[in-house]
């Protein structure tokens, strides 16, 4: 909760949705519990300025709710679309966009490994069409 101010005076208590993703430059390695280790260190060397593409990480609060009711939390949704939109600001480049796409890349950051293609690197941009784009496109690394 917190105080904000009213339409014509005082203050009113409000209920912000809990923090559920964080942008790789709000994190650290002292968030290790919260962001899983991968997403911990991704913070960090953000934060100490290696050469880390942007990124985000939705916490193991918001993965372990999910995975206990099946459902998203309240505000994961608008958080995770609220950081794509930072990142494609950042990049230059929009999520699904058939010409230029922003591709991303999902890691898990489960505690013990996953069998194939659970444990694997995901890399999409909506409809699968963007791999006909990566094979015209060959400076895409």
């Amino acid at each position: 909760t917190r105080e904000l101010p009213k339409a014509g005076g005082g203050l009113m208590t409000a209920r912000l949705p809990k923090k559920r993703v964080y942008l790789f430059p709000e994190g650290n390695a002292g968030m290790r519990d919260l962001l899983g280790g991968k997403g911990a260190n991704l913070c960090e060397m953000t934060n100490l300025g290696e050469p880390v593409p942007p990124g985000f990480v939705i916490s193991t609060q918001a993965c372990n709710r999910y995975l206990a009711t099946g459902r998203f939390p309240p505000g994961l949704w608008p958080q995770t679309l609220a950081a794509l939109k930072s990142i494609e600001r950042e990049i230059g480049r929009r999520f699904g966009d058939p010409q230029d796409p922003l591709l991303v890349s999902v890691r898990s950051g489960a505690r013990f490994s996953q069998p194939p293609p659970a444990g694997g690197v995901y890399s999409h941009n909506g409809p699968l069409s963007f791999i006909g784009w990566l094979a015209l496109r060959p400076s895409c690394s």
